[in-house]
């Protein structure tokens, strides 16, 4: 039997590196487009490759640039300003909690009838530390006071 090799897929380097060439340091408030975004790549705006370009382009701006491109619903990616960012991470940092949050429901309510021992210490901990992050967040809070959402 062959094995199954994963990543056989064409490099996005090289298409990254158009994207980076026509759009070396993008600024907040310019909408990169996503037809032009495709035009520049040569691929369709709907394909996987595009997306997976995209994201290539967006991390390696992100790492080596610290430019946050945040997409704009149906039209393109645009250059997070400063308060676009922080509202982005709120929200993802909600969402985060509120998956911490299910993850510990599913521990908590898991009966420990036929665990193994080792088992056990990963519910327990699941249990423990959920309960953590989430009276953290809760006593951090209310020390702060949010913006409001735009």
């Amino acid at each position: 039997m062959k094995p199954i090799s994963i990543a056989t897929g064409i490099p996005t380097e090289p298409d990254v590196k158009r994207l980076s060439d026509k759009y070396p340091s993008p600024k907040p408030g310019v909408l990169m487009t996503y037809d032009e975004l495709a035009e520049t790549i040569h691929e369709s705006k709907t394909s996987h490759r595009f997306r997976s370009v995209l994201y290539a382009w967006r991390k390696r701006l992100f790492t080596e640039q610290n430019i946050f491109l945040k997409p704009v619903t149906g039209k393109g990616l645009e250059a997070a300003t400063g308060s676009d960012r922080i509202h982005i991470s709120g929200s993802r940092y909600k969402s985060g909690l509120r998956k911490v949050a299910r993850a510990s429901d599913v521990a908590v309510r898991t009966n420990d009838d036929g665990l193994t021992p080792d088992e056990k210490k990963v519910r327990n901990h699941l249990v423990t530390v959920s309960a953590s992050i989430r009276l953290a967040a809760i006593t951090g809070s209310r020390r702060l006071r949010y913006p409001e959402p735009r």
